[in-house]
């Protein structure tokens, strides 16, 4: 241990950084006084650590040193102090400073180094606040000094994506692993932004370098705790001190791949807890669902009743419809109070330490084109930080195949790690061109009425049309941790959707904000108004192939669902083999479907999914599948055709 408090090491330890309150107003002052008497002078990031006198170099740490006394052996323990220094970020572009690692100064197969950094006014994304990758500190084990290779190089821009800002108080202090991925906001105010740091190591590690010879041979000094102020050649071979050894070290670049995995797998470790039965926690951490039951018949009965005393007025033609779609935003709330009375005894027997931002009734009218296409809902709260968010699905009817069941593809949740934004369908995701890839493999799940389909709000879901007599009822509520931030992504018009306006939000965007207000919103060019804008993140998504998408699906676990893809072939009037069928009579003469009828060539990739194929071998005329004929322009042309 480092940190004598055995929660902040741990999450010191876990993350690779924590933020604490270190310094009063008094000792903050008295901190900017100090840095008046030795103050440097440049258009561009400085530091007291670039003085050539080392006498003055010593001075600062001493002084600096003296403030630091009290904090330190406060939350320290074990350590040795390496010197302080003042760090200047002047506006504008001179103060950039990129992704990046400190260097390697212990041996960290054994300890850790670390740095408290303490900003001596308020710091945000405007004028020059720190970005985090949490659990970087762990990404790789490769030696890092002034002269070594850089092995995150090329991958930066898959870095910034996941990067958090750091807003703090003058005075509180960021004490962060050496190996921790960080950088900072450039300063776009008048005035420079000022903090103070000062390194140490445990005390019984040995202080060490690296550097890199003309050889290209990496050479290891043993150096005394003076080191740093005295090493003033930065990039070049100390003058002072004579390396102890050569060491053998591969510098492989950290490959996009690499990256990913990596980060995916930290994700699904921090990822904070939110059910009380374990067993259901480890389902939905591995496969991104639950089933459940939850309502008695009776509160049943009360929400349907409930539900046939409204007066919806929002129903579009295809007849998906959720009550947060309506205009009103009195009627929203009295929906959201009427289901929360009902089912929070329920949510308190199944969660911990939760709380549920909204709820609204989901309603599918009986439509046989009514197809909700595979989706993600938006990205509710800091998943980074390890908050998930969830929607609690109960059905009011027992639903299946022919009333519109909802489906998931099993895993999916961890497909991803992008944003998902507003509005649709002006944010494009990366399943938009898929949908017909991804439907054959969803995983249907029928439920009697009272069940709940709990599922993260990554998941990819959907549901088939409901061709039954009667309404497919359901409700659904959102749930998070307790002490979730929640946001909201919404896409900057300006920017063309290549950034995103993050907000920070409450009950009243719920009530009061829906996808076709965002939509309508943004098309008109202006911003949601009453929510509090906390800046721009970038628009991470990434295209993906139809056969990555598809390694990725079944690489889950997901199976083709022949059911599925028959009733649907049936629904639309095609034969399992893609071929359209004769239609009665009666019925209006559809657009010609050429796009249905194409000769497979030789020279083009066969493309075929291998389960039917083996299965219905005496059945297929080709080797192509119901989907994958039957293209997003054929389905348009026959919802067109049905609906006219």
């Amino acid at each position: 241990m480092i940190l004598s408090d055995q929660k902040l090491n741990k999450d010191l330890e876990d993350k690779g950084y924590v933020v604490v309150p270190f310094f009063d107003v008094e000792q903050v002052e008295a901190l900017r006084q100090i840095y008046q008497h030795h103050k440097g002078n440049s258009p561009y990031f400085h530091s007291t650590t670039f003085f050539d006198d080392l006498e003055e170099k010593k001075k600062v740490s001493e002084e600096v040193g003296a403030v630091f006394d009290a904090p330190v052996k406060k939350f320290f323990e074990g350590y040795r102090l390496m010197g302080a220094s003042f760090l200047c970020k002047p506006p504008g572009q001179g103060g950039h400073m990129p992704v990046h690692q400190d260097w390697t100064i212990v041996d960290e197969s054994r300890f850790g180094s670390y740095t408290i950094w303490v900003p001596l006014q308020e710091v945000d994304e405007n004028n020059g606040a720190i970005t985090v990758l949490d659990g970087s500190h762990k990404l790789t084990s490769t030696l890092r000094g002034p002269s070594l290779p850089v092995v995150i190089t090329g991958i930066e821009p898959l870095i910034r994506e996941r990067m958090k800002t750091l807003k703090m108080k003058a005075g509180e202090a960021f004490i962060f692993n050496h190996a921790l991925v960080h950088a900072s906001h450039l300063n776009s105010t008048n005035a420079d932004r000022l903090a103070v740091t000062f390194g140490l190591i445990p005390g019984k590690a040995q202080l060490m370098f690296y550097h890199r010879n003309e050889k290209e041979e990496v050479e290891k000094y043993l150096v005394e705790d003076d080191f740093f102020m005295r090493y003033v050649n930065i990039g070049q071979q100390p003058t002072f001190v004579k390396p102890t050894e050569i060491v053998t070290e591969k510098f492989d670049q950290v490959s996009e791949t690499q990256f990913k995995e990596f980060y995916q797998r930290y994700k699904e470790k921090n990822m904070r807890t939110i059910f009380k039965d374990p067993a259901l926690q480890k389902q939905y951490n591995e496969e991104g669902y639950v089933l459940v039951d939850l309502l008695s018949e009776s509160e049943v009965n009360d929400l349907k009743e409930y539900y046939n005393t409204l007066n919806n007025d929002h129903i579009p033609f295809y007849g998906f419809h959720v009550s947060l779609d309506n205009a009103n935003p009195d009627f929203v709330t009295g929906v959201m109070g009427k289901i929360k009375s009902v089912i929070t005894k329920h949510a308190d027997e199944l969660f911990e330490d939760y709380k549920i931002f909204t709820s609204s009734y989901v309603v599918k009218e009986k439509n046989p084109i009514g197809v909700v296409p595979p989706h993600q809902d938006w990205s509710f709260t800091d998943e980074a930080a390890g908050f998930t968010s969830s929607t609690v699905w109960a059905a009011l009817v027992d639903t299946n195949l022919l009333n519109g069941a909802m489906g998931v593809v099993v895993g999916s949740h961890k497909y991803f790690d992008h944003h998902r934004a507003s509005p649709a369908p002006q944010f494009k995701t990366p399943l938009d061109t898929h949908v017909f890839s991804i439907f054959p493999y969803l995983k249907l799940i029928p439920m009697k009425a009272g069940q709940a389909l709990i599922f993260d709000n990554r998941t990819v879901h959907a549901s088939p049309p409901n061709i039954s007599d009667a309404t497919r009822l359901a409700v659904g509520f959102g749930v998070t941790q307790s002490d979730a931030p929640l946001y909201h992504f919404h896409m900057q018009h300006e920017s063309g959707g290549k950034k995103l306006e993050k907000y920070e939000v409450d009950d009243y965007f719920y009530t009061h904000y829906n996808n076709g207000k965002l939509s309508a919103l943004y098309d008109a060019g202006k911003k949601p108004e009453g929510l509090k804008l906390l800046g721009l993140v970038d628009n991470a998504v990434k295209d993906i192939s139809a056969d990555d998408l598809l390694a990725k699906i079944k690489g889950s676990g997901n199976s083709f669902n022949i059911e599925m893809v028959e009733h649907l072939a049936k629904l639309f009037n095609y034969n399992i083999d893609g071929s359209k069928k004769e239609e009665p009579a009666s019925a209006p003469t559809p657009e010609p479907q050429k796009e249905i009828i194409v000769e497979v060539k030789q020279t083009e990739p066969e493309v075929k999914q291998p389960e039917l194929v083996q299965e219905q071998k005496n059945v297929w005329v080709d080797k192509r599948s119901f989907f994958e004929k039957y293209t997003p322009l054929n389905i348009i042309r026959e919802i067109k055709q049905r609906v006219s």
